[in-house]
């Protein structure tokens, strides 16, 4: 079966976020603004796929 849109998001996002905490976890951070940077878009993404979950759940759900 093909993943739906919001599976393919859900990835690209989740990859993208575990790209920035391996850069952090190499220490590619050169200072602490950088590192509060990183930190910042690791959150703004977590946020980003608990809406894309809810939004699936809605969608799933009103397709029922």
């Amino acid at each position: 079966m093909a993943k739906s849109v919001f599976e393919v998001l859900h990835d690209k996002v989740d990859a993208d976020a575990k790209a920035i905490a391996g850069a952090l976890a190499a220490g590619h951070a050169s200072d602490y603004s950088e590192y509060q940077y990183m930190v910042g878009r690791i959150r703004g993404l977590s946020s980003v796929k608990d809406h894309i979950d809810a939004l699936n759940k809605t969608y799933m759900s009103d397709e029922d």
